[in-house]
């Protein structure tokens, strides 16, 4: 669906249109699906009339690219490829060890950055003047990036109130205690063992909700479910044992 919506299309890199990493559009349209339920429940509600609803991942796809297919449907021409930095000041920039993104949406953002990376002189600079220097701004903002550790930055831009900060890995964020604190993940038993698993991703009067359980290993519920349709113990351990059915095993 990445493929066939233009969403790889979106994000080209060296040899051409690349996949987004994890299930993006998967979730996507699940979130998706849970919003149209509840708005399904609700006209339900208010017109006593069941909905029936209709949800398809390409939609979801190029709903998230938003402005690119609302350019593209209004125009024909094709948005440009989203790159790493979209305007000066806007986009990722080189430090000591990494990189940093920058959120310079608006001026009094740019002079903000300016400023926190210790190049004062330029906030002080009219409109006109910033856009006309902005070239050299950039590189002189790049230059006292690449002097400072992305962690220094981050502490930096935290004090400052500036939105920017470093490119993490995934591995540093969970490291960070950050999605500790926000209860993102949780413990849950399962047959391969322990395993951390995210939650749904957001309180409700502090409530967070998750998954109980593991993924099923395979063959894990075969007994239960053949009980319940009235298969005894006997046959389940003929079936097992002639090969006709997997037993995982439990939880």
């Amino acid at each position: 669906v990445q493929a066939t919506s233009g969403y790889m299309a979106n994000n080209i890199r060296g040899d051409g249109p690349i996949r987004t990493g994890g299930p993006v559009l998967d979730y996507a349209t699940g979130m998706q699906a849970a919003s149209a339920v509840l708005a399904a429940l609700l006209l339900k509600a208010r017109t006593g009339k069941g909905q029936y609803v209709d949800l398809a991942m390409q939609d979801v796809a190029m709903l998230l690219l938003n402005r690119n297919t609302s350019i593209a449907a209004s125009t024909g021409l094709p948005p440009a490829p989203a790159d790493n930095r979209e305007a000066p000041l806007l986009g990722r920039y080189q430090s000591k060890d990494g990189y940093v993104m920058l959120a310079g949406y608006f001026p009094d953002h740019c002079r903000a950055i300016c400023v926190a990376v210790g190049l004062p002189e330029y906030a002080d600079l009219t409109n006109a003047a910033f856009k006309s220097r902005i070239e050299e701004i950039e590189s002189a903002v790049e230059a006292q990036l690449q002097t400072k550790t992305s962690a220094v930055w981050d502490q930096i831009f935290s004090t400052e109130k500036v939105v920017a900060g470093g490119v993490q890995s995934l591995e540093e964020t969970i490291a960070s205690g950050q999605p500790a604190a926000r209860q993102l993940t949780q413990e849950v038993a399962s047959a391969a063992g322990p395993q951390q698993v995210t939650t749904a991703g957001y309180r409700i009067n502090d409530g967070v909700f998750g998954p109980d359980g593991g993924v099923p290993m395979l063959g894990q519920h075969s007994s239960d479910i053949l009980l319940e349709l009235g298969y005894t113990s006997a046959d389940i351990e003929h079936l097992i044992a002639s090969g006709a059915l997997i037993q995982g095993p439990d939880a």
